[in-house]
């Protein structure tokens, strides 16, 4: 096993897998390292969990890549690993404050992510939005942007539009993820023939409060809620899905975009967050629609346009190949990383 790339130190998360954890094990996988998972009650680690974390970072040798959702909760675990020689280098996939509920909890978790950047050997983060994020909660500072792979489908079959077209949003189903406004959408466009699957992680009594709602709007019989999916069924459903709907409120990349693109399927994103410049990429072309996460009207508009309006779906699509021109791989996204943590910066 090479052992000239850096350890990945993560959180173990459990049955409620993230983005986060996908590009973790993607870029283990190209490294051939196995992933230190330390498994907690993050961000609010009790005493034994922290002790893990201490342990872990002064054993380790060589350079240390250390899941902000572990180092950014616990800045005394990181002052302690510093004065025993060990500086890991945190990647920050999302602000620990960007799901709190009240002020108070966010000023809390702010001030200890700021003081765990401050103690770090690096910063890393998946985006430059994600990056002025950053900047913007702590202060100037030097991040640097790795963004993630996507896995290219050993085969994209020429794209059909479904009967009843198939409109799919994988995603967990948390507040952040905006699934009420979602809802509000799809409930004004019920005249026109579609049906919905929502594929994500589901968190105590999400799932319940979701279906409740749906049934409010009468929506039962339009959305499937399948709850997390491995792989081989996320695959299967880009094979039977025409377009993406992502409306997340805050995001700091959004890996499922750039997955559904490959697969020759457009995207509807959330504007002003990091969705955007995914959906985007480098040419700047949207194969979708950025909307307002505060407008479901808009979305219901954009949806309508969509469904009814054949040159809105085949212009959407052949923006999509274009995008696809300018794929990142898992294997360039784990060079960079490597690159940026023995010390070479990332342009």
């Amino acid at each position: 096993m090479p052992n000239n790339f850096p350890t990945l130190v993560v959180a173990d998360l459990g049955d409620s897998p993230s983005g986060g954890d996908r590009f973790h094990e993607q870029v283990a996988r190209v490294w051939q390292r196995d992933l230190i998972r330390i498994r907690g009650s993050w961000p609010y680690p009790t005493m034994s969990e922290r002790e893990q974390l201490t342990s872990t970072l002064t054993s380790v040798r060589g350079p240390v890549v250390l899941d902000g959702l572990l180092g950014c909760a616990g800045p005394n675990v990181l002052a302690h690993a510093h004065a025993q020689g060990a500086r890991p280098w945190l990647l920050v996939h999302l602000p620990l404050a960007a799901d709190c509920q009240s002020a108070a909890e966010a000023g809390e978790l702010n001030c200890r992510e700021r003081a765990a950047l401050d103690l770090a050997a690096g910063v890393i983060t998946t985006s430059e939005w994600s990056k002025a994020d950053l900047v913007r909660r702590h202060g100037p500072r030097d991040v640097t942007v790795v963004e993630p792979g996507v896995a290219l489908p050993s085969t994209i079959e020429p794209r059909s539009a479904a009967s009843p077209p198939h409109l799919v949003t994988v995603a967990s189903y948390t507040p952040r993820k905006n699934y009420g406004l979602l809802i509000a959408a799809l409930a004004q466009i019920t005249d026109l023939e579609w049906q919905s699957t929502w594929a994500g992680a589901a968190p105590e009594g999400e799932t319940r409060r979701l279906q409740e709602l749906l049934h409010t709007h009468g929506l039962t019989d339009r959305v499937q809620m399948t709850g997390p999916l491995n792989d081989l069924e996320v695959s299967r459903l880009w094979r039977q899905s025409d377009l993406l709907v992502f409306p997340s409120r805050f995001e700091t990349y959004g890996m499922v975009i750039t997955e559904a693109l490959t697969h020759g399927i457009p995207a509807m994103v959330s504007a002003d967050t990091a969705s955007e410049q995914t959906l985007a990429g480098p040419m700047g072309l949207l194969p979708g629609m950025a909307l307002s996460a505060q407008d479901p009207t808009a979305w219901a508009h954009s949806l309508r346009q969509w469904l009814v309006e054949p040159p809105v779906r085949e212009s959407w699509g052949s923006w999509v190949a274009e995008r696809n021109h300018h794929v990142r791989t898992w294997e360039t996204c784990a060079q960079d990383l490597a690159k940026t943590v023995g010390g070479h910066r990332v342009r």
